[in-house]
């Protein structure tokens, strides 16, 4: 029961109902809400798996082509379901995929066709790899990518150029860029042959040094007749003086 004083009289108003009916309205009232908020949650739930897997799946897709192209399989692709946004992105996807390779396969004929070797020097991972033509002309086979067992350090430098290569070497870490450093590696038959290093040093937008990319290229027979014209020119054949 529920009473209240009427302002301005000495009446009281009264308000009754029976408790049990007011329980069992209140009982159903809370099923009602109950099983609705079950409702919504399940029709929640459910768009939410169809939006994720809507979603999630391409994704998904376009990761694992990724990692199979990082892995060497330079022939997989999205495949391509339908004409919509996904569509559109995977069939984007493809032809970008398909410009590198086709960029990746033409570098590399180059490459292989030059007798000058690339390196790539990765400073944020320090590690350092070869053109595939590096392996006929040096018979060093590194353990490992890492800068530590590279060719840079392991190679076996001429005496009197290791202190001056090991100098450039340590500007080269700092970014400093090689026009033309020669020096004097033993080769896979065990000479010492001059090589002339170029490099090239890629940045971020912050300035701090990416990548070192640079040639290595065989100037022995150049640089030989060029000490011999200096031989030559610098003292007299007869004498010796």
């Amino acid at each position: 029961a529920y009473t209240v004083k009427a302002p301005g009289c000495g009446w009281y108003v009264a308000a009754m109902a029976e408790a049990d009916k007011a329980y069992g309205f209140s009982s159903v009232a809370s099923s009602q809400v109950v099983g609705l908020v079950i409702a919504l949650s399940a029709l929640f739930i459910v768009i939410y798996i169809i939006a994720v897997f809507l979603i999630t799946k391409p994704l998904s897709e376009i990761e694992e082509t990724l990692v199979k192209i990082n892995r060497g399989d330079h022939d997989s692709r999205i495949e391509v379901a339908g004409k919509n946004e996904y569509g559109d992105i995977a069939a984007s996807f493809n032809t970008l995929i398909e410009n590198l390779v086709v960029s990746e396969r033409r570098y590399r004929t180059i490459v292989e066709l030059s007798d000058d070797i690339v390196f790539d020097w990765n400073m944020k991972t320090n590690n350092v790899v070869f053109s595939n033509n590096f392996n006929k002309k040096f018979s060093y086979r590194p353990p490992s990518d890492h800068f530590s067992d590279s060719f840079f350090i392991k190679g076996r430098v001429h005496p009197e150029d290791n202190e001056r290569y090991r100098k450039d070497l340590t500007m080269l870490e700092r970014g400093e860029e090689f026009k033309d450093k020669t020096y004097r590696w033993k080769n896979i038959y065990g000479d010492y042959i001059w090589m002339s290093m170029k490099t090239s040093t890629i940045r971020d937008n912050e300035g701090n040094i990416v990548k070192i990319i640079g040639v290595l290229s065989d100037v022995d027979r150049a640089k030989r007749g060029e000490m011999q014209l200096i031989q030559r020119a610098s003292y007299d054949a007869l004498t010796g003086v």
